[in-house]
């Protein structure tokens, strides 16, 4: 049970492990993955019927989708403006499907007769697969990238295929149904303890076309002597392609059947932390350093950004290895950011921090102690509070780039508010 539940905390990682990071692509592929990307950007309309293989040996480790073996049929339809439109197939029946008109996302469950409908914008910021009723990942990697003007594998090639802790296949051209495609392939290994997880996955291009022909993702752990007690693939082929399809006029408008009923979208929303807003009871942190620093001491002086991590977490990893960025625009005397490992052992965190050093000061909670008083959940968590101890803001898990960007306007605002108040004193 303690291997099966590492691989369960492995996979919640990389569920959210998805967001683009800034960095160079190897030096063989940046001309292909521009004419792969751009060659479904200058689109303006794109169609195609996408069947999905899932397949599954050994015990049930992607919490992303339900269990077992199944095969899917998601036809699908995108056009410029932010629109499209999906229909899922399970032997035939359809059981959900998405529809924007560029404004609005409905989202369908036919198993469940409900569906729910809300602005556009909000795709993406509550759930990791970007839906609030539909809880299949599938569908929202299909349209997932088309919703900001970019083809609809460009996650992988800019969010996998260009991350330096991938390694990556070059290209090499394949015959696949006919078609001579340009395949590419990524990599990734995560050992702790007696498990050792892969995660792999591979693209094909149409060489004439440069769209989408294959996709495969494969999850497989395996323990120290070789044995692999569990694999998780998905196998998608993109058939009946077309480019520049004809929309037929409501296509991407949705009528909800009769007996469906319609779900308050507002009331599908996560909640915000509870903690938002209030001040929180001093803490006293114990460092790795064996000195102990109150959270107090900061009060009156500065914000304070706490970021939950542990040593397994591979999103946390990426989000301490960015977070130095925000010292250009805040120092530390304006905002210290303390790192508070949560590994059930203070001497795992002591061992890695030996060879990947942090540039700010690591406090050790492997009681959960500190965590639970700010209601940690999920690694990462990271929590703002302001100087007056007051919680500004919770985010739970990493977004790259993007979750960079949302705490950098959260901290820009709070300087604004603090400047304000400042200059109103007499």
């Amino acid at each position: 049970m303690a291997v099966f539940h590492l691989i369960v905390t492995l996979l919640m990682t990389l569920a959210v492990a998805v967001p683009v990071l800034a960095v160079d692509p190897p030096a063989t592929q940046p001309a292909m993955v521009d004419k792969l990307c751009s060659a479904v950007e200058s689109l303006s309309s794109l169609a195609m019927t996408v069947q999905v293989r899932q397949e599954e040996e050994g015990q049930h480790i992607d919490t992303s989708r339900p269990p077992g073996n199944r095969s899917v049929r998601i036809e699908v339809l995108m056009a410029e403006g932010g629109r499209f439109r999906e229909e899922a197939y399970e032997a035939g029946v359809l059981f959900a499907a998405l529809v924007s008109d560029g404004k609005t996302l409905t989202e369908y469950d036919a198993k469940q007769q409900r569906w729910t409908r809300y602005p556009l914008s909000w795709r993406g910021r509550y759930d990791v697969n970007g839906l609030l009723l539909v809880k299949d990942q599938r569908l929202a990697w299909c349209d997932e990238s088309w919703v900001d003007d970019d083809s609809p594998y460009s996650w992988w090639l800019t969010g996998v295929f260009q991350k330096a802790n991938w390694k990556v296949g070059d290209g090499d051209t394949e015959n696949i149904d006919g078609k001579k495609c340009y395949v590419f392939s990524a990599e990734k290994r995560m050992a702790n303890g007696p498990a050792t997880l892969t995660y792999t996955a591979s693209l094909a291009f149409d060489c004439a076309t440069y769209l989408p022909v294959r996709m495969e993702t494969l999850i497989s752990v395996s323990l120290e002597n070789g044995l692999v007690i569990a694999k998780s693939a998905d196998r998608y082929s993109y058939d009946n392609v077309r480019a520049n399809a004809e929309v037929a006029s409501g296509a991407f408008q949705f009528g909800a059947p009769a007996e469906a009923q319609l779900v308050d979208a507002e009331s599908l929303r996560p909640k915000p932390s509870p903690l938002v807003g209030h001040a929180v009871p001093d803490v006293e942190f114990g460092m790795t350093d064996g000195t102990k620093v109150a959270l107090s001491q900061y009060r009156g002086k500065a914000a304070v950004l706490l970021v939950f991590w542990a040593t397994w977490c591979l999103p946390c990893k990426e989000e301490l290895a960015v977070l130095p960025k925000l010292r250009g625009e805040f120092p530390e005397q304006e905002l210290p950011i303390i790192a508070v490992n949560s590994d059930r052992d203070g001497r795992t965190a002591c061992g890695f921090l030996k060879k990947h050093p942090l540039p700010f000061p690591v406090a050790l909670d492997s009681n959960n102690e500190v965590g639970s008083r700010f209601h940690v959940k999920a690694l990462p968590t990271t929590v703002l509070l302001d100087m007056n101890g007051t919680v500004v803001e919770t985010w739970t898990g990493w977004g790259g780039a993007d979750g960079l960007d949302k705490i950098r306007t959260v901290l820009r605002s709070l300087r604004k508010t603090t400047d304000e108040h400042e200059n109103r004193q007499p």
